[in-house]
């Protein structure tokens, strides 16, 4: 690989990181390795003081983030470097798992990009994170919300209402919600919270005020991904599926 070949990849990485915070090696060796091993090339970034490793994800598994440098480098948000505590740590693998491990074609957005594709204003009160999925026939922003793994299906349906009630606020969002193509996606790992969330959004109605079906009002969407003890096992079937094409 040329010089100027290794510092394009390289900075794509570091665009890639800077995204969505932390990833993974099957992760990059999925996107720009053709399954590949990517080592190499983070070890040059991490020599280069660009990324750093962070433990913490079962036995040696480790994910990547930038550093400050790696920040300036890729022109990233600033708190692209931080430290995330466990409740980010939880919503950042969920999205991670979300875009990239569920064979289907999504991105997360960054806030302008948000803002340009739903013509939403910078300050619109809408939530932090906004993935976006191209399908066959159309493309649909997913608004995600990935409640802690000790949140109840009733504090959960009380977060779904608020959002809601902010996205009905905002103008620009009412052809998005009209035509179903601007999604509540909630993000959870334990198969039972899947089913008693979704037997709880049934049944329950949007708020006390207008008495239709939840799911008749916006559409609602639960999906599992791996976060805590799914993720290691669909690391090695992204990396296994790359192996055997």
């Amino acid at each position: 690989m040329k010089s100027g070949e290794r510092q394009d990849l390289g900075r794509q990485i570091l665009d890639h990181i800077g995204r969505y915070r932390l990833t993974f090696q099957e992760i990059l060796g999925a996107l720009f390795f053709d399954g590949g091993n990517p080592q190499k090339t983070l070890n040059e970034l991490r020599n280069d003081g660009l990324i750093e490793s962070q433990p913490g994800f079962g036995g040696n598994r480790r994910a990547y983030k930038l550093t400050g440098k790696g920040v300036a480098t890729a022109k990233a948000r600033r708190r692209a470097a931080d430290h995330l505590g466990s409740e980010a740590l939880e919503t950042t693998v969920a999205i991670l798992s979300f875009c990239f491990l569920k064979q289907r074609s999504r991105v997360l957005l960054l806030p302008k990009e948000r803002d340009d594709l739903l013509g939403t204003p910078e300050k619109a009160k809408i939530g932090r994170y906004h993935c976006l999925e191209c399908g066959v026939h159309a493309k649909c922003v997913h608004h995600i919300y990935a409640p802690e793994t000790v949140t109840s299906a009733g504090d959960m349906l009380t977060q779904t209402r608020a959002h809601l009630n902010r996205a009905f606020a905002v103008p620009e969002l009412a052809p998005w919600l009209q035509h179903r193509r601007y999604v509540h996606t909630v993000l959870v790992e334990q198969p039972s919270l899947e089913a008693d969330f979704n037997a709880l959004l049934d049944e329950s109605e949007f708020d006390e005020h207008d008495r239709r079906p939840i799911r008749d009002v916006a559409l609602i969407r639960v999906e599992r991904v791996p976060m805590q003890s799914g993720l290691e096992e669909a690391l090695r079937v992204l990396a296994e599926e790359f192996k055997a094409a």
